[in-house]
């Protein structure tokens, strides 16, 4: 099974992983067996699911309408969905994780206080 349909079977679990190197103590995205800074090995991790909107933007596009952001998430990046009117620097959360035509399918939502 390659990396890529691991990665979607545990999606369709609700579960978002990627490829952490325990040597540099880093996740990566995109994922890869070995890591790059360090060459070692690497192993599937649940990503951190609080992080940072950096930015957002709102697509008009035929079928793909709505509001997607770049969240970073424990030194990664992730694009997703956002329902929730949320500001450049506040606090997300995912909290949807599933398939979509063969992709990961990501929503974000504002961390509650």
């Amino acid at each position: 099974m390659s990396l890529f349909d691991l990665i979607l079977q545990n999606a369709s679990y609700g579960k978002l992983v990627t490829s952490f190197c325990v040597n540099c103590n880093k996740y990566m995205w995109p994922p890869n067996y070995i890591c790059n800074c360090c060459n070692s090995k690497t192993s599937l991790r649940k990503i951190k699911r609080v992080g940072i909107l950096l930015e957002k933007t709102q697509s008009n596009i035929l079928g793909r309408e709505g509001t997607f952001g770049i969240g970073e998430f424990g030194g990664i990046r992730l694009i997703g969905t956002i329902k929730e009117d949320v500001r450049i620097g506040e606090v997300i959360r995912i909290h949807e994780i599933g398939i979509k035509n063969g992709r990961l399918d990501i929503k974000f939502t504002i961390l509650s206080s």
